[in-house]
């Protein structure tokens, strides 16, 4: 969960610095839940100058990856709805396997 939180912030230092072409190769070959969870966050934003890394990245990844790199594109682009219920699910189970755990264990 965190660390796509990271890479979306990594993405957009990218777009304030400017950086033009990165190599997505450091993204195949990741977690794929990890991976879907960063595109829902990037849909999340509507930053639609995320729009160029997402096509640089979907020339190099596998067949399921692309298909949801397109989807997020159109979504970026207007064409279609976010629909942010994964995001709020993802939250909601966090929160209730939180629940009642004592905070010395959750910080540990």
């Amino acid at each position: 969960y965190q660390y796509a939180d990271k890479l979306v912030r990594e993405w957009e230092e990218w777009i304030e610095d400017g950086k033009k072409a990165p190599d997505m190769t450091y993204l195949k070959d990741r977690d794929r839940q990890m991976i879907l969870l960063m595109l829902e966050k990037i849909k999340e934003t509507g930053n639609k100058a995320f729009i160029p890394y997402l096509q640089l990245w979907e020339e190099i990844d596998y067949k399921k990856v692309r298909a949801a790199i397109r989807k997020t594109i159109r979504v970026l682009e207007g064409k279609e709805p976010f629909d942010g219920s994964t995001l709020k699910d993802r939250e909601e189970r966090i929160q209730k396997a939180l629940e009642g755990q004592p905070e010395y264990e959750i910080f540990r």
